[in-house]
């Protein structure tokens, strides 16, 4: 290995300084071991380290990376928060936990800031059913369908019906498939709406029916009232939605109707909508 010339001048003077040392301190070994007699003879002046000893110490405690014993003494000395050590030490217990804080906070703020702008920002869905002044045979209604929302519905699915439910037992829907029909429509703008025509059918034969005599003598007579029962399925550009409604009307005048579980059937949501009859999901206050 080649050493340069910087280095071998670096250890020349080092050798030298360090010769001069312990020149140094064998003559302050022989003074500690003379006779205490020889004090009294005067020995002439001392000399003083010289500029080119003081240099020379310095190197070597540098190069040992020895910090002089009086500013290790001075650091003992000092208290914990008057040193930059103890006060880091402080800002670091301290920074941790409220770091720790602000980013759960943070954290938090960013969600809600989120879920408000997916609610204010996704397409909402108004429905409407205008029934008939008085029931008939022929009994069907039209339900409109408005988009209120600030963007548009890129796909939408309605599927309703009618149903006749006595005054004194709630709205259940019996089991199995039900018979209706699917109007699926796209691209409807904020405020545009769509007309959906809800009709009564036929369990068995699976086709639309009117009301037969004794419905609507109940009917007439306040016995049962007439409810549509539906879903809104849609999807804009934030994701898929629905909507299930029931509405409901008694065409008697000053007649009771159970209607509450129609009313609770009303329920929306992001993503598919419950699976199961709506009457089995009726109750929103039912875990």
């Amino acid at each position: 290995m080649t050493v340069g010339k910087y280095t071998r001048d670096f250890f020349k003077d080092l050798r030298r300084d360090l010769a001069g040392i312990a020149g140094r301190l064998d003559r302050l070994i022989g003074l500690a071991d003379r006779p205490r007699k020889d004090d009294e003879q005067p020995t002439g002046p001392r000399n003083a380290p010289t500029e080119e000893e003081y240099a020379a110490i310095g190197k070597v405690l540098f190069a040992l990376n020895v910090l002089p014993p009086a500013t290790r003494e001075n650091e003992a000395k000092k208290r914990w928060y008057k040193t930059l050590t103890g006060w880091k030490t402080v800002l670091e217990v301290v920074a941790i936990p409220f770091a720790i804080f602000y980013a759960v906070v943070t954290y938090f703020q960013w969600r809600d800031l989120q879920h408000n702008f997916f609610i204010e920002q996704k397409s909402w869905v108004k429905y409407q059913v205008l029934w008939p002044d008085t029931p008939s045979a022929d009994f069907k209604t039209k339900v409109i369908i408005t988009n209120i929302g600030k963007i548009p519905m890129l796909t939408s699915e309605v599927v309703a019906s009618i149903y006749v439910f006595p005054d004194a037992k709630p709205a259940l829907l019996p089991d199995g498939n039900h018979p209706t029909y699917i109007d699926q429509q796209s691209f409807l703008f904020p405020n545009d709406n769509f007309n959906y025509i809800a009709n009564l059918w036929d369990e068995q034969s699976m086709k639309v029916r009117g009301l037969s005599d004794s419905e609507l003598r109940d009917v007439v007579e306040g016995r049962s009232y007439i409810a549509v029962i539906g879903i809104i399925k849609y999807r804009d550009e934030l994701g898929d939605h629905w909507l299930r409604f029931c509405d409901w009307r008694n065409y008697a005048p000053n007649a009771f109707s159970n209607a509450q579980d129609c009313v609770w059937m009303n329920r929306s949501g992001d993503g598919e909508p419950p699976k199961g009859r709506p009457s089995d999901h009726a109750n929103p206050w039912q875990k």
